[in-house]
């Protein structure tokens, strides 16, 4: 197992149902954010392209050290925003893409 389920629900499940709990939302609106949610998850983590996320996932399942963010802001501040390897402007960050 990659994440223990105590670590699913407190890392992941919490902080996207938090604000909505605390706010009084409706049970069904707070469900359509969870399916919302879910299937987010599960485009960024299916290995394809689906969504908008240009292998920034990706990046971070394979140095596990970056990109933890989901837009890349926080990323960008604290220095662990990484471009794929072999992504248009990685050679500007200084970054290495796959060796020929």
């Amino acid at each position: 197992i990659y994440c223990h389920p105590f670590e699913h629900v407190v890392s992941n499940m919490a902080p996207l149902l938090a604000g909505p709990i605390l706010c009084g939302s409706h049970v069904a609106s707070i469900a359509v954010l969870l399916l919302l949610g879910l299937v987010h998850t599960t485009a960024v983590h299916s290995g394809y392209w689906i969504c908008d996320d240009d292998g920034m996932h990706d990046e971070h399942h394979r140095q596990f050290n970056v990109n933890y963010g989901v837009v890349g802001i926080m990323d960008v501040w604290y220095g662990t925003y990484r471009l794929p390897a072999g992504a248009a402007g990685a050679a500007s960050q200084g970054k290495r893409g796959p060796q020929a």
